[in-house]
């Protein structure tokens, strides 16, 4: 039983502190997806043309 307060105790801390670290980095947070997920996807596109065109000098 106290195993299980324990845990219970540990999982409303981490989703307490969670909560307020997204409360308070919000704008960076949406910042970093609005700007990451388009970058992201120009990677991957520049890699699969990389692997799909042969990239100089690959064997």
């Amino acid at each position: 039983m106290k195993l299980l307060a324990s845990l219970t105790l540990a999982a409303a801390i981490l989703l307490t502190v969670t909560l307020l670290v997204t409360e308070a980095l919000e704008d960076v947070i949406f910042f970093s997806l609005f700007v990451g997920i388009p970058v992201g996807i120009a990677a991957a596109l520049v890699a699969f043309a990389a692997v799909w065109l042969g990239w100089p000098g690959q064997v």
